[in-house]
């Protein structure tokens, strides 16, 4: 949703869901996002994620390999 970019409202939906994962007792939440998402990574390493490690997964006859992130609570 374009319009809503820029806009605060992802940065608020992070921070009440990294408020309920710590009132869940979680430790740290995991995240897969497409590679080629920029604007996306930027804002989950701007939210104090770090990349763990890879996913791969299969569209069609084709491999994918997206990065997976990481941040404690």
């Amino acid at each position: 949703m374009k319009h809503a970019q820029g806009t605060g409202l992802g940065a608020a939906l992070m921070t009440r869901a990294l408020e309920d994962a710590a009132a869940a007792a979680h430790t740290r939440v995991l995240l897969g996002v497409w590679d080629q998402n920029i604007r996306a990574r930027a804002f989950y390493e701007r939210h104090g994620f770090e990349v763990i490690g890879a996913r791969q997964f299969t569209v069609g006859t084709t491999l994918h390999e997206d990065p997976v992130y990481v941040r404690t609570v």
